[in-house]
This record gives structure tokens, sequence and C-alpha cells, in this order.
């Protein structure tokens, strides 16, 4: 996959839309792809989106966060996302 395309991972994961193994193999792939594009074109937004990665994984493991529902299952939450995103910062701000 190519990281600079956002819409790769996500592209990707609408093909195994009920395969919970798939969204938790691709979920993590789209943080990265997204906090790398949206820190490349808004530094000051990407740094907000990175401090609430945390809150956000810590809402899927309480059930708050609305993804997951309907025709698409999302990612299960874990340290990947976050470390992913981080890492996907890191790439942005180059």
């Amino acid at each position: 996959m190519n990281l600079t395309d956002i819409y790769s991972a996500y592209n990707e994961r609408k093909k195994y839309p009920q395969d919970q193994g798939m969204q938790d193999i691709l979920g993590p792939i789209e943080h990265q792809q997204f906090m790398q594009e949206v820190t490349k074109n808004n530094p000051a937004l990407g740094t907000l989106l990175l401090a609430g990665t945390p809150f956000y994984t810590a809402l899927k493991m309480i059930g708050l966060s609305p993804g997951g529902t309907g025709e698409m299952k999302t990612s299960r939450p874990s340290l990947d996302e976050i470390f992913r995103a981080w890492d996907g910062y890191i790439k942005g701000l180059k």
C-alpha cells in the first residue's frame, strides 16, 4: 500500500467489512496514513489529533466510540493504532 494515499487502507478495509481480523490488521495502517496526511497538510491539527489518539482508543475500549456498528466493523482498540498514528505524525512532519 502507498502510505501517501490516505484512503488506501480504508479502501482495503471496505473489501472486508465484517472480517474482524482484517479490520484489526488494516485499522492501524489507516491510522498511520490518516495522521501522516493530516500532519503534512496542517501540523497544528496533526498535533491536536496526536494528543487525542489515546483518548480515542480508550473510548473504543469502553464502547463509546461510534464506529463498529452497521455495515463495517472497526479495528479493536490497540497500542498498535496509537503507535502507528504517532509514526504517521512524525512522517508527516518530514
